[in-house]
Order: C-alpha cells, then structure tokens, then sequence
C-alpha cells in the first residue's frame, strides 16, 4: 500500500467529516510537501497519509575522494530516537512519522510552493510530538547539522585512525538498527582501548569541546548513553499530547511537531471550501 493516496472532496465529507469538524475546534496543523509530483499527486489533492510503508533512512550521507566522510547532513539522530535511545521508546518514531509545524508560515515557506496543507490525524488521540523551536535541528544543544558532522568526524576518526578500518563511500549509508547498533558496539571497543587518544581528539574541537558531560560519557560509558544524554527529552524542552488536547499547548505557536499514524491532508484553500459546507 502507498504512503499517500488521493481521494476527492466528496470522498472526505463522506469519511471524514468528524476528524474535519474536530479540526476546525483545535490548533491547526500543517505541512508543506515539497515533492508532490515525486509523492504521485498534485499540490491541490487532498490526500490520505499511511506511515505504514514510510521510513526515512537512517544515515546518508556524502563523502569525498578519499572516501571519509566530508560532509553529512544525515538523520543518525531519526534512527536513534526512533528506534534505540530508550528514552524516547514511547514517543511517535520520527523516521515513520509526517513532519509538520504548527506555523502556517513556516510550513509553506520551508517546504512548499504553493498554499501548505491542514494536516488532520484520523484518531483525535494521536500523540503528537512537539520541539521546543520551529525546527528540531535547532531544538538540542547544538543545531543537529553541526552535531551530526561531529559525530560522523568521530566515529571516522576511531574507526578508522585508530581501528584501521577502510571507510569506502557508503559505509555510513542506509543503516537500520542492527547495523547502527553494531557500528556503536565498535566504536565503544575501540574507545575503551584507546582513552587518551580519543580524549586528546575531543579536547581539540572546538564546537563542542566545553560539553565536558557528553564527552566523559563517548568515552567511559558509550555512544548510547551519550548520545541518550545530548537528546535529553527534559532538558531540551520537548513536549507531547494528544491531538484533541493540542489548544491546551502554548509555549510556542510556531513549533515543529509530528506523529505516526494516518492523517487526512488537505490543502489549505480546499479545507476552507470545505468546512463552509459543514459549519
């Protein structure tokens, strides 16, 4: 089955009138898509989400001639959370989720062309997921692009200084769980032989050389638990609720959110011809 499927107008009142009054009641939700085409409808459908077939990958990232890894702005941290940090077990996986924002502005701005569109879940129970910042590559410590290549620069550097592996060009794409957890495993058994080259490594970046905490943890307790504590759910300000609950969130109007179930989507000029015609 398809992640998005369109139906028509007439099909949406039909089904989903009660999702759609209950939308007109609570903060609304929206997303810009981007590549419609590539998605196989147009920016004026109104369509069905089903996560069920939809997974981001977990680790892509480019690489230079000599095969490290140069620059990534990979989603190591979608797989982490999603499938291995523990503390974030209970909330919607981010790498099956729809992405989407609170901010109608930010939503067709980032990612759209033209109107974005009214993103409704179909169970008002849905547990929505919601950053602390419009975006959650700015909702940690330090923005995510700037942390990832950090990351990925250490784990070549361990690998492959120190342990002497050959990186070729895809050894950090398209990682699942078991693969991403094997590398950690690796790394960790390097690390451990290797403390003081590894610590003398982390004190000359400059980026995150004052994250004293992190750096203690990457190298007596593991990646895992280090990089459970950089996504610290409390301490980042993350919140989750209930859809039908959402009127009851204020910190911030412009926040990023997501959640894991199917969604009806509907475009933003079409969702107020619609609802004229039930309220």
């Amino acid at each position: 089955m398809s992640t998005y499927s369109t139906i028509s107008r007439n099909e949406a009142l039909e089904k989903y009138r009660p999702q759609i009054v209950l939308s007109t009641k609570i903060k609304k939700i929206y997303r810009g898509f981007k590549n419609m085409i590539r998605h196989g409808f147009q920016y004026n459908d109104i369509v069905i989400f089903d996560p069920t077939n939809f997974k981001r990958t977990s680790l892509g990232a480019s690489s230079g001639d000599s095969g490290r890894v140069k620059d990534s702005i990979s989603n190591l941290y979608s797989l982490f959370l999603s499938e291995i940090d523990p503390n974030w077990k209970t909330w919607p996986p981010r790498n099956k989720s729809l992405i989407c924002s609170f901010s109608y502005k930010y939503a067709k701005g980032y990612y759209s062309y033209t109107y974005p569109h009214i993103i409704i879940p179909f169970d008002p129970n849905e547990t929505i997921a919601i950053c602390p910042t419009d975006d959650i590559w700015f909702s940690f410590r330090y923005p995510l692009r700037y942390f990832t290549q950090y990351m990925i620069m250490f784990f070549e550097y361990v690998l492959q200084d120190i342990g002497g592996i050959k990186l070729d060009s895809s050894y950090f794409e398209f990682f699942n769980k078991e693969k991403t957890l094997k590398l950690f495993e690796i790394i960790d058994q390097i690390v451990s032989e290797n403390k003081q080259l590894v610590k003398k490594f982390l004190d000359k970046n400059t980026d995150i050389s004052s994250e004293t905490t992190f750096k203690n943890l990457l190298i007596n307790k593991g990646v895992i638990e280090a990089l459970s504590y950089f996504f610290d759910l409390k301490d980042n300000g993350f919140a989750k609720m209930p859809y039908r609950l959402l009127n009851e969130y204020t910190p911030t109007l412009d926040s990023e959110c997501w959640f894991s179930g199917k969604a009806l989507c509907i475009p933003f000029e079409e969702y107020n011809v619609i609802t004229e015609k039930i309220i």
